[in-house]
């Protein structure tokens, strides 16, 4: 659980790295925030043997519907951080399961897996991330 929950706040915050407007300082507390919230709230979730059991609950989401995951609310709330700066896309799933970790925007492909936790890589099977073009290479840099 823990490289995956590392595996997940590393691509998180990446992201507001690129995207949003917060200091080192207020991403490393949002990020310490993170990774807490989601050791409290994975620890009776967490099944090796099954990983799909309790994948719903392990999905920080949001979209049109719900603008703000609950779970990284309350990162932000916890570090003092504004939701909006973090400049995340309003259509984001990110998956935290036993042995894999994977992202999309909008409702089409992953554009992140961290399979097996060897690494960190970053796979783009949808040309538009962010309204403009992406690949790995472009990837690379979060």
């Amino acid at each position: 659980m823990k490289e995956e929950i590392a595996a997940a706040v590393f691509f998180l915050a990446r992201l507001v790295k690129r995207y949003g407007c917060l200091d080192n300082n207020s991403r490393e507390r949002f990020a310490a925030s993170l990774t807490s919230l989601l050791f409290e709230n994975y620890k009776n979730h967490w099944h090796p043997s099954a990983p799909a059991r309790g994948q719903a609950y392990r999905c920080l989401r949001m979209n049109s519907v719900r603008l703000q995951d609950p779970v990284l609310e309350q990162a932000c709330e916890r570090s003092g951080v504004r939701y909006e700066d973090l400049g995340l896309p309003q259509e984001l799933t990110v998956w935290v399961d036993p042995g894999e970790v994977s992202c999309r925007t909008g409702t089409f492909c992953p554009i992140y897996k961290s399979q097996a936790l060897l690494c960190f890589k970053y796979i783009c099977f949808y040309p538009t991330l962010f309204g403009s073009g992406v690949n790995e290479e472009s990837l690379s840099g979060l």
